[in-house]
């Protein structure tokens, strides 16, 4: 029991003082998508690369989950192609 209690003690929620906006954001990666004009924008670019179809609110979606290793070369493009 005092195992329980232990364990219920620490399983509060340790991440109140952080603004929602904040949590699990992966800063760099929404900077990166900013810098290209934004989710909406980069999703155009990245069809127009690749010739696969994605989804705008999957390109939104990294922010918090990063960009994946699938797109990184083409979202590299693009900032190589607007000289960022």
């Amino acid at each position: 029991q005092e195992a329980i209690n232990g364990l219920i003690k620490i399983s509060s929620p340790i991440f109140l003082n952080i603004p929602d906006s904040e949590l699990g954001e992966k800063q760099e990666h929404k900077e990166i998508i900013n810098l290209l004009g934004g989710g909406k924008k980069l999703t155009e670019r990245l069809k127009l690369l690749s010739n696969e179809t994605i989804n705008e609110k999957t390109v939104y979606s990294w922010v918090r989950q990063g960009i994946p290793d699938k797109w990184k070369v083409a979202v590299s493009r693009c900032l190589l192609e607007d000289n960022i």
